[in-house]
């Protein structure tokens, strides 16, 4: 009679244990998913992008020797996980190769910060107000103080 009553108290602790109303539920609970991209985003990632033109206080800028001509072929990729690649041009810098950074939406994506740590590039690094975005073009402009002179500089890009 023990060995019975022993074998019905292990049975019933292992009917307990063995199964649970949680375990069949997982299966049918959606899995969750990261959140789609907003617009702009969508805009800019997915594609390459080439320096159309880039002036300063309304003056042509990538004619100027301080721009150097092998960045001026450059493309530059947007990537949804916030990196950005520049790729090099058929005119080549004196260390061909790609670059990475990265980049980001700021304040209601009325800004983007972008990391390009390439000093040949350094003008095109920072904060920049997001004057305009499409699927075909987009334009990025910052000013800067240096001393007692006020530059605004305009970087209008072009999708590839």
């Amino acid at each position: 009679m023990k060995r019975y009553l022993l074998l019905l108290v292990l049975g019933t602790c292992l009917g307990f244990t063995s199964c649970s109303k949680d375990d069949d539920d997982d299966n049918n609970k959606p899995q969750p998913t990261a959140p789609e991209p907003s617009a702009k985003t969508q805009m800019l990632t997915g594609k390459k992008w080439k320096l159309a033109s880039l002036t300063n206080n309304g003056n042509d800028f990538l004619s100027n020797p301080l721009f150097p001509a092998c960045n001026k072929d450059d493309l530059y990729k947007f990537n949804a996980d916030s990196t950005v690649t520049v790729e090099e041009g058929p005119m080549t810098c004196s260390q061909p190769g790609a670059s990475q950074g990265t980049w980001e939406f700021k304040e209601n994506e009325t800004k983007i910060n972008l990391v390009i740590p390439t000093p040949t590039l350094s003008l095109i690094s920072g904060d920049f107000d997001v004057e305009s975005l499409s699927a075909t073009t987009m334009v990025l402009s910052r000013t800067q103080t240096a001393g007692t002179s006020t530059n605004k500089f305009v970087a209008t890009f072009s999708a590839q």
